[in-house]
């Protein structure tokens, strides 16, 4: 697995952990800031999953879709 696809899926394992412990007033959201902090630099990777609908964004914070839930349980397996 190269190096980009890594990220991508570092990324979507982090948003999937951030939306598991989801509260009422916390809606599983995390910021680019709290993702670059974990990932390194990911400008194109969050663009891309973005792009294939498994995150959405709303300002500079992130979550993961269902889409994205799913996709991350696959590459768990």
């Amino acid at each position: 697995m190269n190096e980009i696809v890594k990220q991508r899926h570092e990324i979507l394992s982090l948003l999937y952990s951030a939306r598991q412990v989801e509260k009422r007033l916390k809606p599983g959201y995390l910021t680019e800031s709290d993702i670059s902090d974990a990932c390194g630099e990911c400008s194109f990777n969050l663009g891309v999953l973005i792009e294939l609908g498994h995150i959405k964004q709303d300002g500079f914070k992130y979550r993961i879709t269902g889409s994205g839930v799913e996709k991350c349980e696959q590459q768990s397996e």
